[in-house]
């Protein structure tokens, strides 16, 4: 017959064996969930500055497209500015309205 005290420290080791294990389980899993976090956090800073500096682009284009724009119109009001007042000197003087002759 077998001895009842043998078994019992068989028994115990046993639990033991597995309780070390799932323990050591559950650390594993905990550090490597924490380097998945850490990571998922690592990208999601990239992304961010990433997105950061396409807004700061954009705004800095749209700066310059407005700015050349600006230039554009302000170019032909005084290109058109300069031609009507040729040509309203003309047209006074073609009537004999202008004081110049």
């Amino acid at each position: 017959m077998a001895n009842p005290h043998q078994e019992d420290k068989s028994k115990e080791g046993m639990e033991g064996a597995t309780r070390r294990a799932g323990e050591k389980a559950a650390e594993q899993t905990s550090r490597i969930g924490q380097a998945a976090a850490d990571q998922a956090a690592r990208v999601g800073q990239a992304a961010t500055d990433a997105g950061e500096e396409v807004a700061r682009a954009s705004a800095t284009v749209l700066k310059q497209n407005v700015e050349t724009l600006q230039n554009t119109w302000r170019s032909g009001l005084e290109t058109t500015t300069s031609v009507l007042g040729r040509s309203t000197e003309q047209f006074g003087r073609t009537l004999g309205v202008s004081g110049k002759q």
